[in-house]
């Protein structure tokens, strides 16, 4: 296996992805057995990503140049649902690691670059550049703060928390915070500065040695 993910929505589940591009999920309830198998059929997957801690969309990154949004569905039976194909580069350079960024998703991989997508629409918003090989890691310390696919019920759990999240309306993106004192909050200075410090730091490491803030 080459990476992993632990989700808890819809049931307590770890999802594996190996380098020949297979996919399983182990019920956790039934002590991690297999119940689920996917070829993706784009490569090996060198990455894979929660969206948000209680979501039950995740990205795979795959050896191909290609990441892919799939949902986990537990309907009669465990499924995996491909939702969104992102070609992330025209060469099919791998994309090594993918990290969420409060409600942006950045990958890193072969071309050297560092991709920011908006997760409202999948598309690529901004690219950094510096490293003069592969990257391989990225280092954050904002969590997600995208909500897209988590659940009603754990929404309002999230909101009853306090926690700040962000979501998007259907047209332009734009952000709305929401909390425990109901859809939209104002959060107060010291915290906006906080989260606006916190938010900044990423940073990306590289086989050429460095590490770029």
């Amino acid at each position: 296996m080459s990476s992993a993910c632990y989700i808890t929505v819809p049931i307590n589940l770890l999802v594996t992805g190996d380098r020949y591009g297979f996919m399983c999920v182990h019920d956790e309830k039934g002590g991690f057995t297999l119940v689920f198998k996917k070829n993706t059929k784009y490569g090996g997957i060198l990455c894979m990503e929660l969206i948000h801690e209680k979501s039950k969309f995740l990205a795979t990154g795959h050896n191909s140049g290609i990441m892919i949004i799939w949902e986990v569905k537990n309907r009669d039976s465990i499924e995996l649902l491909e939702m969104k194909k992102i070609e992330v580069n025209s060469k099919s350079l791998p994309v090594h690691q993918i990290k969420m960024w409060r409600h942006l998703m950045v990958s890193v991989g072969g071309s050297k670059e560092v991709k920011f997508w908006d997760t409202s629409n999948w598309k690529c918003v901004a690219t950094g550049c510096g490293h003069t090989k592969s990257i391989y890691d990225i280092c954050t310390t904002s969590a997600s703060t995208c909500i897209n696919g988590v659940p009603q019920e754990e929404l309002e759990k999230i909101n009853e928390e306090g926690m700040v999240i962000e979501k998007f309306d259907g047209g332009g993106g734009n952000k709305v915070e929401m909390g425990n004192e109901g859809e939209n909050i104002v959060v107060n200075d010291e915290e906006k500065k906080r989260n606006s410090t916190i938010a900044s730091i990423l940073a990306t490491v590289g086989a050429d040695g460095q590490i770029i803030f």
